[in-house]
């Protein structure tokens, strides 16, 4: 539950692909919510409602009840294990708040520091989305080599239908840049992703017959000046 970021995302996509080619194992996805990414028709694929009552009660009681109860066999976490639970894996998308700390608040970064580095301590397997990101943690959580740390890359690898396709991607191309070139931007638009940074240097430098296409929906109270540039185009949901 919570914000929607690149490792909940990864996560819930995983969940259907995992259901859909391993039907003899069973999986829980303990939420607050069925998330639409969901595809519970699966009938290996359970939701298990979990009420968040802050993070400290949902580490320390609620996931290690949840364990016991379901007889897991690896509970899943994002960031954050439970000290409380003996076979857990735990998933970082990456480590900025450590790497970069510039961009949070003290407080955030030591608390980061404390918990990722428990985490990668306390589980038996650790996964993240790219050989950059393992460096990074095996470079702040040095005991983490340990257990390898696996890369899971974020890449077109699953069947075409888990992804939503444009009717007619080629109109679509089209439309955007008209069979030219164009430079293509992807993240959630917000203060640290500093979008605007590459949308200024594309409107004072880009050559004419190119586009720039920014893909990703923007933070609350979040602006983006393209200039009144007809080269820059964006877009969401895509």
């Amino acid at each position: 539950d919570g914000r929607d970021q690149g490792s909940k995302t990864v996560l819930l996509r995983m969940a259907n692909e995992l259901a859909s080619r391993h039907p003899s194992h069973d999986f829980f996805i303990y939420a607050e919510n069925k998330h639409p990414e969901l595809d519970f028709s699966y009938a290996n694929l359970h939701f298990r409602y979990v009420q968040h009552r802050g993070a400290w009660a949902h580490l320390m009681s609620a996931m290690p009840k949840a364990y016991k109860d379901d007889n897991i066999d690896t509970m899943v976490f994002t960031y954050i294990t439970s000290p409380f639970i003996p076979r857990t894996a735990v998933f970082f998308h990456d480590v900025l708040p450590i790497s970069h700390p510039k961009y949070f608040s003290l407080r955030f970064v030591v608390r980061c520091l404390l918990l990722y580095g428990g985490s990668s301590l306390l589980a038996r397997h650790i996964f993240t989305i790219s050989h950059y990101s393992r460096t990074q943690i095996e470079r702040f959580f040095p005991w983490s080599r340990r257990n390898d740390v696996h890369v899971m890359p974020i890449s077109a690898s699953f069947h075409e239908s888990t992804y939503r396709v444009a009717p007619n991607p080629v109109a679509l191309h089209r439309a955007l840049v008209g069979g030219g070139r164009y430079a293509l931007v992807v993240g959630r638009i917000e203060a640290r992703k500093n979008t605007q940074l590459a949308v200024d240097a594309f409107h004072r430098g880009a050559p004419a017959d190119c586009k720039l296409v920014v893909v990703g929906r923007r933070e609350p109270g979040i602006g983006l000046d393209v200039h009144d540039d007809p080269r820059i185009v964006e877009l969401s949901g895509v």
